[in-house]
């Protein structure tokens, strides 16, 4: 249990990626991309290109539609977090 929870901290804090097999799941690359402000304008997501844009200038890169659609009592985590943060730097 210790080792499950050291590798659940560790994916929280951004310094793994999942690919054990008990977690299930691909390693995923997603990347802060743009240049410009920080601040969240307007949360918008393309799941063609993979991207969820948080202004004119600035956008997260790897984005699935798993991501986007995964939910948490009801509300879709993703878009609920950054729009509570509108006005916001991200």
């Amino acid at each position: 249990m210790a080792a499950l929870g050291r590798q659940l901290i560790d994916l929280h804090l951004l310094r793994s990626t999942p690919h054990s097999p008990i977690m299930g799941a691909k390693g995923y690359s997603v990347k802060y991309q743009g240049q410009g402000m920080d601040v969240i304008e307007k949360v918008r997501y393309d799941p063609a290109a993979g991207r969820l844009t948080i202004n004119a200038e600035k956008y997260f890169e790897g984005i699935t539609p798993q991501m986007w659609e995964y939910q948490i009592g009801g509300y879709q985590v993703l878009e609920k977090y950054l729009k509570d943060r509108k006005g916001r730097a991200a």
